[in-house]
């Protein structure tokens, strides 16, 4: 009652720690905190249920590598800062197979600075890693989870490795984007439909990363284009409700793969979702699910718990459906209406899809040059009749030009072989608006928006 903890709206974090010292220095009985206090333990133990500790402010940041060699040790590394580290105990390293109940610990130790790292004995090719972070103080109390509610009723996704495969297929949108469908003949949701585009953030406070609905970058590393799949642009500096998923359902259906010849395919993907602002907080589940095309969809992924920022999942398909040469995987979010509740029970909902990655088994491939991404000269843009292509590099062999409209239909397509830097493209016949544009060779790919009015 008589504490003097105190300090500016944003710096709670700061304010609650002072809080716990200031019930520390009135349970003491010899004016010196570093020998204890009486009841330390017991405060210490109920400050640690609301996430206060002495350590206070700690961020964990971990680069997640998603693919990993078998046979060999695992190191994972975290970059760990703590306001007052003195205080900062044990950091430890859970980690299961995905398909296991049971978690698996290990002490990390200092690299150096602020870096931590941790080594999992060696695991079989084929293995599904989950594994996740915590941070003690010296008494014991868990200071932080990362990520965050991994360990919930309704977990969090865990970080996940993939250990001994090796990637065949990134639909990252911006090189490579397959056939993917953004809608459903059953959706519903009056506003938030599906698109592929660069999205715009949205904010409750604008410009307050706290408070982020809609994210403003896609997931993809070094990208060039800022493509992803995402549930529908508002337009910069508009309410975060302005085009969220509304008052029911929008679906995305990923590429149909024919893995009848595979032996242990996987499949990963990074997605964001949002559900826990708006007037129902919470209410509304992200789904993904996986069929063979036997007409039967299997859970892969069902949640109500937000995660604003991209994460990835990975599963063994076999886990989930028989082989066949139609695997596919459907993304839904979804907006549930609760009459007679405040604003009909709505909750702001976004979610996005990135990187879908097929896997077979065989150790991650080293030091291969990547297909390399060069800029298109487009023009005139917007254009009503035609539009001169140009890339920057003389192409060799087949050549690929591809349109796509905003939810990602192949609306124009030509191949021919040879030598060439340019291509007259028509689009008199097209509907107005927005297109994606992609150039493909064996060597090199762009990828430009244009205009058709």
């Amino acid at each position: 009652l008589y504490g003097l903890a105190d300090g500016p709206n944003g710096q709670e974090g700061t304010v609650f720690r002072d809080v716990l010292l200031d019930a520390l220095t009135a349970d003491d009985d010899d004016a010196n905190l570093d020998n204890g206090t009486p009841n330390d333990i017991e405060i210490l133990s109920a400050f640690a249920l609301h996430g206060i500790t002495l350590i206070g402010e700690i961020n964990l940041i971990h680069a997640e590598p998603l693919v990993a060699f078998s046979a060999t040790p695992i190191t994972i590394q975290a970059t760990i800062g703590a306001d007052y580290p003195i205080y900062m105990g044990d950091a430890t390293l859970h980690y299961k197979q995905n398909n296991s109940s049971t978690w698996e610990t290990v002490t990390m130790t200092v690299v150096s600075g602020n870096t931590y790292k941790a080594e999992v004995p060696a695991q079989p090719q084929g293995t599904i890693l989950d594994y996740y972070f915590t941070v003690n103080d010296i008494y014991g109390s868990t200071a932080l989870t990362e990520p965050a509610e991994i360990l919930q009723a309704d977990p969090n996704l865990p970080y996940k490795l993939l250990v001994g495969f090796n990637q065949l297929i990134k639909e990252d949108f911006e090189i490579y984007f397959g056939d993917w469908i953004a809608s459903d003949p059953d959706d519903d949701a009056t506003t938030g439909q599906w698109i592929f585009d660069e999205p715009v953030a949205t904010y409750i406070v604008e410009g307050d990363p706290n408070s982020i609905v809609q994210t403003n970058k896609d997931h993809t590393e070094d990208n060039t284009f800022n493509f992803c799949a995402f549930t529908g642009n508002a337009s910069i500096g508009a309410g975060a409700g302005t085009n969220d998923c509304d008052a029911g359902r929008n679906t995305l259906y990923g590429p149909k793969y024919d893995l009848t010849t595979f032996q242990e395919p996987a499949i990963s993907y990074y997605r964001w979702y949002s559900n826990d602002r708006g007037a129902n907080p919470g209410n509304d589940s992200w789904k993904v699910h996986i069929t063979n095309g036997n007409g039967n969809w299997v859970p892969v992924e069902v949640t109500y718990t937000s995660d604003h920022s991209w994460r990835a999942n990975a599963i063994r398909v076999k886990d989930y459906v028989t082989l066949t040469d139609k695997v596919q995987l459907r993304f839904v979010v979804s907006d549930s209406i609760i009459a007679g509740a405040n604003l009909e029970g709505g909750s702001l909902v976004e979610g996005a899809v990135d990187d879908a990655i097929l896997w077979e088994l065989g150790e991650p491939t080293i030091g291969i040059e990547e297909i390399e991404t060069i800029a298109l000269s487009v023009s005139p843009n917007p254009a009503t009749e035609e539009i001169l292509v140009k890339w920057s590099k003389l192409s060799a062999g087949v050549t690929t030009i591809e349109l796509l409209n905003a939810v990602g239909r192949s609306v124009y397509k030509t191949t021919f072989n040879g030598s060439a830097n340019q291509y007259r493209l028509p689009v008199h016949e097209l509907a107005s608006g927005v297109y994606t544009l992609q150039v493909k060779t064996a060597d090199f790919a762009g990828s430009s928006k244009i205009v058709v009015q």
